[in-house]
């Protein structure tokens, strides 16, 4: 029989009190110090990450209230050496040394064992100083928490975490090299060592135990070495946390987290040049094109293909929307399959929670944890949601609000003394805090914010944009960049002009002429006019180049000299494409297309050369809007009257001109092949109705 005393040692103690967690922060208060540190980020290149994470905590902390008290007080100081983490600013910038060379052409193979290394060599020292600046900067009534884990318990803690991500890794890459069978083995991974179907078939459940396993066993060692090294003053922390209801969790989150990546690497791996055509400089081409690069790809719809033809006739040219199409399905599915996996894992983190607090013992103090698994996954993915609609704007919010779920769900029982607060708090200490709130007020406007700018773009960002990089591109690149087309033209049969030295000098000097009549000196930038023979290449023909150059072709003066008014007609075509040199047409052409290139010259000044070695057929390829051959029209008519012409010369003579293309097949395929060029704009009833109406 027991006596009462191995009775009462026995027997659980009873809560003296208990008081639910509340959570006072505001999503714009966080907002302000998230924009903050996200500057500081961008400004450090990633260093300053850690006291990104402090300034997090702390705010979280402060505004989180146990009975009368806060979690933190942001007037006590934190212990000596808490913060910085002793090693963790060293570790951030080894790692971004590491991903720089990882993702460096000339150093990516020593990217991945720099990597593995440097994972592996300072996750003791994440773990070990993640844990103390945590605690550190925690503490309630007065005391502040201490932890009192030491590095080599880390170091052993680690390696106990590490040991399951091995057999898990192998058996992820069988089945990512079975299913995507890579060129450099030749074959698929399960026939090159010859296992049989049965053993294939068991691979994907014995992935999903593998990676169970590999996280229930991560946390759990992760948790205890914490929490079993928390020191209080009243006592030091204790987790009951068992391995098995973990497991269990992290198996059921498998269901939602395994499927996720493979299908995003699937979608990559099959569409991975529609994906990299939106970065192109040169028009995308049609899907079936694109296939053509990776021929062994399966389509992204299985039986289900696209016809491109019902998208033909776009304003992209070769059929460009179709491939802005497709890319845009397979980014919204990737975010799917983000999404996805960030429901399976908050699964996850839910069990993790609950038993986490519900076996936690500190000082006196016991929890409980009730977050509700659901009620997480749903606003979970409702902050997630928003975040992508708001490009990354919402983010600050979801944060406030995932906070305030999870750390509202726990219950703190005093096991010594009622907690102060606990049924009558002081009216003076600010504990009337607020329901959560969804913002929608908020929410709606940051939705609507990526759309109005969408629309700006769409309207006015274009010409603004391209005006600033005009405006900023150095002259030297616009002239050696001229040079460089000239000379890309010159490679494929444009041969100098036929004409003497004293034809080509008379015609010269009476258009300069004609342009001084039109313009004022302070709007004409130096240009040049040179004459070419065509050939096959133009064909009749004028086009202005970067660099302010404007070739006339020979066929083209031919062809001018068999109407009535010869001078009239050279008058015109050199006022249209005198308002392309105004008007900066080809280097805008060419900026906006390679956007990415465009800016980090004008900013940096570097990548001039490997700007100029795609320039050329940028420029030659791209083709004019509506509006800028509208304005180019314009250009001619002003140049016309100027010099006591009427605009009707011109639409004649670019009747004339169509008619030219269409008797000799070589100057129609020519015309198309320079998309720029005064023959390959189109003819049609609207453009030379404008000259008849102005006219006039």
């Amino acid at each position: 029989m027991e006596t009462g005393r191995d009775a009462t040692a026995r027997t659980p103690p009873v809560p003296v009190g208990g008081v639910g967690v509340r959570f006072s922060g505001q999503g714009n208060d966080y907002f302000r110090i998230w924009i903050a540190d996200l500057l500081c980020m961008m400004l450090t290149g990633g260093l300053y990450w850690p006291w990104l994470r402090r300034r997090r905590w702390l705010f979280l902390d402060a505004n989180t209230w146990v009975g009368a008290h806060r979690l933190a007080d942001l007037q006590q100081a934190p212990l000596p050496g808490v913060w910085p983490p002793r090693w963790q600013p060293l570790a951030v910038g080894a790692f971004i040394i590491g991903l720089w060379l990882f993702i460096t052409r000339s150093m990516g193979i020593f990217g991945w064992p720099m990597l593995v290394a440097l994972f592996g060599i300072s996750g003791p020292l994440w773990l070990y100083t993640g844990w103390r600046a945590r605690l550190g900067l925690v503490g309630w009534r007065g005391a502040p928490l201490d932890f009192q884990g030491d590095l080599l318990t880390a170091c052993l803690v680690w390696i106990r975490m590490c040991l399951p991500l091995v057999p898990a890794g192998l058996l992820i890459s069988a089945l990512f090299l079975d299913n995507f069978r890579l060129w450099l083995l030749g074959r698929s991974w399960t026939s090159r060592y010859g296992l049989t179907s049965e053993v294939q078939e068991l691979i994907p459940w014995m992935v999903a135990l593998s990676v169970a396993l590999a996280m229930a066993n991560w946390y759990h060692a992760a948790v205890h070495f914490g929490l079993g090294h928390v020191h209080h003053p009243d006592g030091v922390g204790r987790s009951r946390l068992h391995f098995w209801p973990l497991l269990r969790a992290a198996l059921v989150a498998m269901v939602l987290i395994l499927p996720a990546p493979f299908l995003a690497i699937g979608l990559v791996y099959a569409n991975w040049p529609v994906l990299l055509s939106l970065l192109s400089i040169e028009p995308p081409g049609t899907l079936e094109n694109l296939s053509n690069l990776a021929p062994d790809a399966d389509s992204l719809f299985g039986s289900l293909r696209l016809d491109v033809s019902v998208l033909d006739g776009s304003v992209l040219t070769d059929g460009g929307l179709c491939v802005a199409c497709r890319a845009t399905m397979v980014l919204l599915m990737l975010a799917g399959c983000g999404l996805l996996l960030m429901m399976g894992w908050r699964y996850f983190s839910t069990r993790l929670w609950n038993k986490t607090w519900s076996t936690f013992r500190v000082g006196g103090y016991a929890f409980e944890g009730h977050l509700a698994a659901g009620r997480l996954m749903a606003t979970g993915f409702f902050c997630d949601v928003l975040t992508l609609l708001t490009l990354g704007l919402y983010y600050p919010y979801g944060v406030v609000r995932m906070a305030r779920l999870r750390r509202e769900s726990v219950r703190v029982l005093s096991l010594t003394e009622p907690i102060e607060g606990a049924v009558n708090p002081p009216p003076a200490t600010p504990l009337a805090v607020p329901r959560p709130r969804t913002h929608w007020v908020l929410a709606l406007g940051l939705m609507a914010a990526p759309l109005v700018f969408a629309v700006w773009v769409a309207l006015y960002g274009r010409p603004v944009l391209s005006d600033m990089l005009v405006r900023a591109m150095p002259p030297a690149f616009d002239t050696a960049l001229g040079d460089a087309t000239l000379t890309r033209l010159q490679r494929e049969g444009v041969q100098p002009s036929r004409l003497s030295i004293e034809t080509q000098k008379r015609l010269r000097e009476g258009l300069q002429a004609a342009v001084q009549k039109s313009w004022e000196p302070r709007e004409l930038p130096p240009y040049r006019i040179q004459f070419v023979r065509g050939g096959d290449v133009l064909g009749p023909n004028a086009v202005t180049l970067p660099g302010n150059l404007i070739l006339i072709t020979d066929e083209l003066l031919g062809l001018a000299a068999r109407q009535p008014d010869r001078a009239a007609v050279l008058v015109g075509v050199l006022g249209h494409e005198m308002a392309h040199v105004i008007h900066q047409d080809p280097q805008r052409i060419l900026l906006l297309a390679s956007l990415r290139k465009s800016v980090k010259m004008v900013l940096t000044g570097q990548g001039q050369d490997d700007l100029l070695a795609s320039g050329a057929d940028t420029v030659l390829y791209q083709g004019y809007g509506a509006n800028i051959r509208q304005a180019a029209d314009a250009g001619s008519i002003r140049m016309l009257r100027a010099n006591g012409h009427s605009p009707q010369v011109m639409a004649d003579f670019l009747k004339a001109l169509e008619a030219a293309r269409f008797t000799n097949p070589a100057w129609m395929v020519a015309a198309q092949r320079v998309p720029i060029s005064l023959s390959a704009q189109p003819v049609d009833a609207r453009r030379l109705e404008a000259f008849k109406d102005i006219s006039e």
